[in-house]
Parts: C-alpha cells; sequence; structure tokens
C-alpha cells in the first residue's frame, strides 16, 4: 500500500484523492506475537482520522503503553500523509 500510495501521490489530480482510497493497517502485538489491538486509517479527504479497536483483553499498564505507542504511530502517519 505504501509505494503505491507514494506513487499515485505524484500524480498531480489524482494525488490528491490517495488519502481516501489507501487506508493502512497496524496490528499492536506483544513481544510473543500476540495481537492486542488494530489501529487502521480512515477514509478522508483533508484530515487523517484513526480508529483502535481492541483484539484481546489488556491490564492497565498495557492499555497505557498500546495508546502511547499508537499515539506515535499516529503522528507518525500524519506527517507523512
Amino acid at each position: 500500500v505504501k509505494v503505491v500510495d507514494a506513487l499515485v501521490g505524484e500524480i498531480p489530480v489524482i494525488g490528491m484523492f490517495t488519502g481516501y482510497l489507501f487506508n493502512p493497517a497496524y496490528i499492536i502485538s506483544r513481544m510473543d506475537g500476540t495481537p492486542v489491538a488494530r489501529l487502521q486509517k480512515q477514509p478522508a479527504f483533508f484530515e487523517s482520522k484513526f480508529e483502535i479497536a481492541r483484539q484481546s483483553e489488556i491490564s492497565d499498564d498495557e492499555e497505557i503503553r498500546v495508546l502511547l505507542a499508537a499515539l506515535t504511530m499516529t503522528l507518525l502517519e500524519r506527517s507523512r500523509g
């Protein structure tokens, strides 16, 4: 998705619509590979909206770490475009 997004994003008129067409999703997992949450970009033209969905039960301490990781990921994704 990243490569196609970058290539199509360079096309003058069509590049405006890549934020609506290409929506990456990320799986946040524990060290053993167990999925904890899913972070997904929602379709949007001018802004970036993200949704985080819980995949399994987590402790309060893990929840804080997951939210901080998701926040960092969304900030990096928004700066990328």
